[in-house]
């Protein structure tokens, strides 16, 4: 019988240390989704941000003067503007990356 008890509590061994895996496994994917949803949020602002300088961007460009510093506004306006679209851009393919990786569809 030793040997069969042996067995059974090598077994009951592996089930726990298998239990103790799928648990961390768990918690990490929740960590992860979490993750994902911050940058998400982060993407969402930081698109919407890009949006209210393009906004200001073009209403300054309607009430253009012809003046070199609204010129030199205008093009810091849309310097910032591109930064922003492009950092939204690399946050959304982050969060795209990151949604691909535990299987989540955004």
């Amino acid at each position: 019988m030793e040997k069969g008890e042996s067995r059974l509590q090598q077994l009951q061994g592996d089930v726990e240390d298998t239990k103790v895996i799928m648990v961390e496994t768990y918690n990490k994917a929740i960590d992860r989704r979490i993750n994902l949803e911050d940058t998400e949020e982060r993407a969402e602002a930081l698109l919407e941000s890009s949006r209210r300088f393009q906004r200001t961007s073009r209403k300054v460009r309607e009430k253009e003067t012809g003046g070199p510093q609204l010129q030199q506004i205008q093009m810091d306006v849309e310097e910032v503007r591109l930064k922003l679209c492009n950092e939204a851009n690399d946050l959304q393919k982050r969060a795209d990356a990151l949604c691909e990786s535990v299987n989540i569809k955004s």
